[in-house]
């Protein structure tokens, strides 16, 4: 993929080169983590759901309700690890809708069925269906990464409104 961008996203040459113009202080590292993380499956391109999903408004009711469930995660489980094999009852390497669910209520943290479907949806990055492993992490890890995804977040929201319309002005900047 080395087509700046296609329909819904966005080549990963591109991003690379782009990206940083919107946060500066981004080191090399960083940027290929996020990469990994908006193209986990390295097809040369960073489509727009992920970005938006990485990127994506959350309100402080949200950021609560992730940060409650992590630490319930943790708590329980020790890692993140160990949590994805006991919700994983099938042990297909990815969560089913059903699966994640399942898991999320045995934490008994009395999440609404409302609640539950939107973290499967927000959880699930590349719109697959599925949650796996790498999503599963991204969404409940708290360590420099996520922190560093909370500033940009944070910026591409003050700076453009939106992770979509942040998404559109890259795309449309790098034909």
């Amino acid at each position: 993929g080395l087509a700046p961008c296609r329909p819904g996203s966005i080549g990963v040459v591109a991003f690379k080169r782009k990206f940083p113009r919107l946060y500066p202080d981004l080191v090399e590292s960083q940027l290929l983590s996020l990469v990994a993380m908006l193209d986990p499956r390295n097809t040369g391109h960073v489509s727009e759901h992920a970005f938006c999903v990485l990127f994506r408004d959350r309100d402080t009711n949200t950021m609560a309700m992730e940060n409650q469930i992590s630490r319930a995660l943790y708590r329980r489980f020790r890692t993140l690890d160990i949590a994805f094999a006991n919700f994983n009852t099938k042990n297909s390497g990815r969560l089913s809708p059903l699966e994640f669910t399942r898991g999320l209520k045995r934490l008994d943290l009395g999440i609404s069925e409302a609640q539950i479907v939107h973290f499967v949806r927000a959880t699930d990055s590349d719109g697959d269906g599925f949650v796996d492993h790498t999503e599963f992490l991204d969404m409940f890890r708290r360590d420099r990464h996520k922190l560093l995804q909370e500033d940009i977040t944070n910026c591409l929201h003050l700076t453009y409104g939106s992770a979509a319309t942040a998404f559109s002005a890259f795309c449309d900047g790098a034909k």
